[in-house]
């Protein structure tokens, strides 16, 4: 019984990471990002399918389906185990970086 627990306890979690993993809405210039506020048109850069290789300049404004939206965050874990990236610019805008946004 015990060990049945575990192995789905283990699978729970792997789906959970699995699924935040490519939990986006929507990709510009090879950059994911979360709408933070439909409200305020506001957005965070944050994790996709595919992990930052390369130079990345995150923009202050981006647009999304005829919608610009501003930049305001780096959110959790966006760059997390990211070791081929760098950035090339960040903007003024941004107000917050999430938790293990630059870990690794």
């Amino acid at each position: 019984m015990k060990k049945s627990f575990v192995k789905g306890l283990l699978a729970a979690v792997s789906l959970c990471a699995t699924v935040s993993a490519g939990a986006y809405d929507f990709v510009a210039g090879g950059i994911y990002y979360n709408i933070t506020s439909e409200a305020d048109k506001t957005v965070e850069v944050t994790v996709g399918e595919d992990e930052y290789v390369g130079g990345y300049t995150i923009p202050a404004t981006v647009n999304n389906g005829g919608t610009t939206y501003t930049v305001t965050a780096i959110g959790d874990y966006a760059f997390y185990e990211c070791s081929l990236f760098w950035l090339d610019g960040i903007p003024d805008g941004i107000k917050s970086v999430g938790e293990r946004a630059f870990s690794w």
